[in-house]
């Protein structure tokens, strides 16, 4: 079976990666089309995808690195122009990209949303063009347009389900992520320093712990990276001695750092899903998180961690003050993450485009 995969930007390593290279497991042969790629990225984390199997759209050349989110207005004219006729199954992953905008005839259509493209929601604020240019109505109305007409649309969480069906009107179903999960619990600690894993980025409430851990003086390692180089030097100038950056490291090393972790903070006001935290609780790792988004269906209090419902710097410093590690016990954290490991994603993936293909 002949098999395309359109993935939005391959510059950032996060979940929509993740669930590419799932995608890339199930379908080994797959040729993958994005709007624009960071080499390094994709040398560490795609190994096997090359010129022969990676095809970038003609804006790689502008080499946009940390502005690309500003042509955003571009995409449907870069999705547009692509002909997938040669395939029997075409799976775009799509966020703020619009990578589901793609004009397929005759292959299989299926689309897996981890978010819709927010600022043109009223989710997330514009961007600087978008408030420039009124472009905003053009976007949403063309990616809508995608949403109805191919129709076999898969969304991450029932959190996302719902905001899917109330801003685009369209019917979905839910495929959790994959995580991947030890194969077997890890010896844990229960140690020296709060952790947090996330892409640097404004919308994952980053300020929100640095501030809280600022004021408790406790120990903070922020593991991630971001291309909003102004914005990263914002959340260093918050930091106080406490706080540790170490910058994008690899699976081993993060899951090292689990080991002497106290506790995982997790604080998006609306994640869509979260990888991240699932992960930390599959190495025995309790999750500290706000009350939001995909967190409520894939968190429970006090069994995975501890939940802080308001969201202000005094309702997380009182959650991790009445945390009690030693309360939560790593195999029983490690057997409740075992339901979103990474094959049962990729077996639910498969049943799902495969009933499609029949119908």
């Amino acid at each position: 079976m002949r098999v395309a995969i359109i993935h939005d930007v391959l510059v950032e390593y996060g979940g929509a990666e993740r669930v590419l290279q799932s995608f890339l497991r199930l379908y080994p042969t797959a040729h993958v089309y994005t709007a624009y790629k960071d080499e390094v990225m994709v040398r560490e984390f795609f190994p096997p995808l090359n010129k022969n199997n990676l095809h970038c759209s003609p804006i790689q050349t502008l080499r946009l690195g940390k502005y690309g989110y500003l042509f955003q207005f571009l995409a449907p004219l870069i999705w547009g122009r692509l002909h997938l006729e040669q395939y029997d199954v075409v799976i775009s992953s799509s966020a703020f990209w619009l990578s589901n905008t793609i004009n397929v005839k005759h292959p299989v259509h299926i689309q897996y949303i981890h978010c819709p493209p927010k600022n043109l929601f009223n989710l997330c604020p514009k961007t600087k063009i978008q408030k420039l240019l009124p472009l905003t109505s053009i976007l949403a109305w063309s990616y809508i347009k995608s949403l109805r007409r191919y129709q076999n649309i898969i969304v991450n969480s029932k959190h996302m389900q719902q905001t899917m069906r109330s801003i685009c009107g369209v019917p979905s179903e839910v495929i959790y992520p994959p995580v991947i999960i030890p194969p077997h619990p890890a010896l844990h600690n229960k140690g020296d320093y709060y952790i947090a894993v996330s892409r640097l980025d404004n919308t994952k409430g980053l300020e929100l712990m640095i501030s809280a851990c600022n004021r408790m003086r406790a120990p903070l390692k922020i593991v991630g990276a971001g291309s909003d180089g102004r914005y990263i030097q914002h959340l260093y100038s918050l930091a106080g001695p406490t706080i540790e950056f170490t910058g994008r490291l690899s699976d081993k090393k993060i899951h090292h750092l689990y080991k002497n972790a106290i506790a995982f903070l997790f604080t998006p006001k609306e994640e869509d899903f979260g990888i991240a935290p699932l992960e930390a609780i599959s190495y025995g790792v309790p999750v500290i998180a706000h009350y939001g988004g995909g967190a409520k269906e894939t968190l429970k209090n006090r069994k995975t961690g501890l939940f802080f419902y308001s969201y202000t710097i005094e309702a997380l410093v009182h959650t991790m003050q009445n945390l009690k590690p030693q309360q939560f016990i790593p195999t029983s954290l490690y057997d409740y993450a075992k339901q979103f490991h990474r094959e049962r994603f990729e077996r639910e993936m498969k049943h799902y485009i495969e009933g499609v293909i029949r119908r």
